[in-house]
């Protein structure tokens, strides 16, 4: 017995509209930033494999922030950040830490810290 509806030609279609839609309507989730007593110790882990160079120039990161040093750590982490061969591990984590940074970086900023100031100041120009 052959089926010899008008609509079904349209339902293969039709479901891969429906699929290709349903793919293209959810949104990745933004990473969420590390709270910053975590910073430190996320890099030094994502690092821990890198080059040596990169992996001083995350050592020195979170020695910055430990120190509670945030414009030398934001500058810092800007130029980790700024290498072409990290990992997607790396650049994940360097994007969170860098989001915890900021923040810190703006609240130091707004309550009158004139490094954090001159540091954003910095990195507005250079974008």
């Amino acid at each position: 017995m052959k089926l010899s509806s008008p609509c079904c030609p349209a339902f293969p279609i039709l479901g891969a509209a429906l699929l290709m839609f349903a793919g293209c309507s959810r949104e990745a989730a933004a990473p969420a930033p590390l709270p910053m007593e975590q910073v430190p110790t996320a890099v030094t882990t994502a690092f821990d494999n890198a080059t040596p160079e990169i992996k001083a120039a995350a050592a020195d990161f979170a020695a910055s922030v430990k120190g509670n040093e945030i414009p030398t750590a934001f500058e810092q982490l800007q130029d980790v950040t700024s290498r072409p061969d990290l990992t997607p591990s790396q650049r994940a984590t360097a994007a969170r830490a860098m989001m915890s940074v900021a923040q810190q970086l703006q609240a130091a900023a707004a309550n009158g810290d004139p490094k954090a100031a001159e540091a954003l100041k910095r990195y507005q120009g250079s974008r």
